[in-house]
């Protein structure tokens, strides 16, 4: 057995990761996962930086500022697999629901709660909780803000809080509202002091959370486990995707030494039935996080390069550099060798129009394999070979 030593944040999309070192799908790979438990996003950029861990489930954005240099420990970082798609929710206090409520702005309505939110800015800056200034909290929630035509910088304050303690800022009114990854925007909501306003999947229903990222040097002197480390992750995450597993995997996630939460929460986002206020108000959301096969787990340069496109001027950086490393970070070649002998579909493109499917579509592959839905809020449509 090769020893992998793999970092995460406990969130409910790390479930890949942990999935394939309980049920054994590491293992059959020949790998000995070593998993460590991280309270936040700097501790884990931090060990991957100096070699701690070969790895890390991190955040899309984050994967590829690391490799921009954009850290204290510059490190060249890949993504050969994508560990899910969606997942957050944006929370908002009593308050701000009541308000909301009077306006007759309703569950998953991004356009009005946006332009609320842009109203709301005129006088004094909405405070929203994000736990990284690089990540798709911040991506996304910059995009709907400036989708509609308003300056972000002017409109949000986005301040920086560990998952754990958004709900206590809320409690303390220190922000507004917060975007997070499952659980604890479920758990919020039932705690009597917070409502689900949004899913992250309103404003783009296939977006890139988290990725498996591998230190590349590392990857590049170990390119045979790099693989079976591909391997088992996509058949975990193929597992975990799977609804008849899904009480499980809640049940494993919850355990002290890697959610430690209630079990019940941890269901809601993985079921999509999503409890939004203490009252116990109930919305089915079906795509409020995915885990998958290929459809979910392929690392679509595409993606990559949106996340470029929106963040090079707030990263300060050229358009043409963040590309670059947008390309150089996401790698389905690696993916494609990794998979290339098992039955998993494989699209004969690394890059896609993002945005184009309102629903489930077949794509070209090697096999039958279908994409969507991965439509924008603001009906975007998004072709890497534009992207200017």
């Amino acid at each position: 057995m090769t020893e992998v030593s793999l970092g995460y944040v406990p969130l409910t999309d790390a479930a890949p990761l942990i999935i394939a070192k309980e049920l054994g799908f590491a293992q059959k790979e020949g790998i000995s996962l070593i998993l460590t438990r991280e309270t936040n996003w700097s501790a884990i950029r931090d060990k991957l930086s100096v070699g701690l861990i070969q790895g890390a489930h991190l955040l899309c954005p984050m994967a590829i500022a690391m490799r921009l240099g954009l850290g204290p420990i510059p490190r060249s970082i890949i993504a050969p697999i994508v560990l899910n798609l969606n997942g957050n929710t944006f929370v908002t206090s009593l308050d701000v629901a009541r308000r909301l409520d009077e306006a007759g702005i309703g569950f998953n309505q991004p356009k009005p709660l946006g332009r609320w939110v842009i109203q709301q800015g005129k006088s004094q800056a909405f405070r929203v909780g994000v736990p990284y200034p690089i990540s798709m909290h911040a991506t996304i929630l910059r995009y709907w803000i400036r989708s509609l035509g308003a300056d972000p910088k002017a409109v949000l304050d986005l301040r920086v809080l560990p998952p754990s303690l958004m709900r206590e800022g809320l409690e303390a009114r220190e922000i507004d509202a917060f975007m997070v990854g499952a659980p604890f925007g479920s758990e919020a909501a039932e705690s009597a002091d917070a409502v689900v306003a949004m899913t992250s999947s309103a404003i783009w229903a296939a977006a890139p959370e988290k990725v498996l990222a591998i230190d590349e040097e590392w990857a590049d002197a170990n390119p045979g486990t790099g693989d079976a480390l591909v391997r088992a992750v996509y058949n975990a995450g193929l597992w975990a995707g799977r609804n008849e597993n899904h009480s499980v995997l809640a049940e494993i996630l919850a355990r002290p030494e890697y959610l430690g939460v209630g079990a019940s929460h941890i269901e809601q986002m993985l079921s999509g039935h999503l409890t939004l206020d203490p009252k116990g108000s109930i919305a089915s959301v079906p795509d409020a996080i995915r885990f998958g096969g290929s459809n979910v787990s392929f690392p679509w340069q595409s993606q990559a390069l949106w996340i470029a496109t929106q963040e090079a001027e707030n990263w300060g950086i050229s358009l043409g550099t963040a590309k670059a490393a947008a390309t150089e970070t996401f790698r389905p070649d690696i993916f494609r060798r990794a998979m290339s002998e098992t039955d998993a579909p494989l699209p004969n493109a690394s890059q896609k129009v993002e945005g184009a499917l309102g629903r489930k579509t077949t794509v070209p592959a090697n096999r039958e394999m279908s994409l969507g839905p991965d439509y924008f809020f603001d009906a975007l449509v998004f072709d890497p070979a534009l992207a200017e």
